[in-house]
């Protein structure tokens, strides 16, 4: 089953369980990505996506149960990177705002995942892919645009205080790290690219 990979997925508390302030302390020295590091990550894992992406036909592209041994399609992933991107971009801008950052969806992680990808299957191809390109311009110009010095200002946030960089970093990472969330699922989308390139050379 394909899913968010991050710390996201590590800190966020169940139904009914509330960090405690010892918890919310550790979160808040967290170490935090400077902005020009974060912003290259993010850009050389979605240069990395995209690439692969480009490698797939329309129909490869909707191909159910492509992905990662799950029954999600590329465009299923396209969607995921997308949501995620949106939720860290929701943060930036309610910061940037000077408002409460917004709580994380009930349910958790999972139930998140599998409610955005149900939505975007009601999407088209070329819906999605508009509206992943315009999420992830978006976050880039919002990371770019935000000053070091809010980029680093502990806010109060759901799960406890945390700086904006750090929240940011949280909701786009992955197991190597903040900001990684693409290359959580590189190895996916490389083994499906892969396996049509032999199928291809076999038939």
């Amino acid at each position: 089953m394909v899913g968010h990979h991050g710390s996201e997925a590590v800190r966020h508390p169940g139904p009914g369980r509330r960090h405690t302030g010892l918890e919310a302390r550790r979160v808040a020295r967290v170490p935090t990505f400077p902005r020009e590091d974060a912003l290259a990550v993010v850009e050389d894992g979605q240069r990395r996506l995209d690439d692969l992406f480009a490698r797939l036909a329309d129909n490869q592209m909707t191909a159910p149960a492509a992905i990662g041994g799950g029954d999600w399609s590329a465009k299923d992933l396209l969607g995921h990177i997308a949501a995620w991107e949106e939720v860290a971009f929701d943060r930036l801008r309610a910061a940037r705002a000077s408002r409460p950052l917004p709580p994380f969806p009930p349910g958790g992680v999972d139930r998140f995942n599998a409610e955005r990808v149900a939505a975007g299957r009601r999407r088209s191809l070329a819906a999605t892919r508009a509206s992943a390109d315009r999420m992830h311009d978006a976050l880039v110009r919002a990371i770019r645009n935000t000053s070091a010095d809010l980029w680093t200002t502990t806010v109060e946030a759901p799960g406890g205080p945390a700086r904006v960089g750090t929240l940011v970093g949280r909701a786009l990472a992955g197991p190597g790290g903040q900001f990684r969330h693409a290359f959580a699922h590189l190895p996916d989308l490389e083994g499906y690219v892969r396996s049509l390139s032999r199928r291809r050379r076999s038939g």
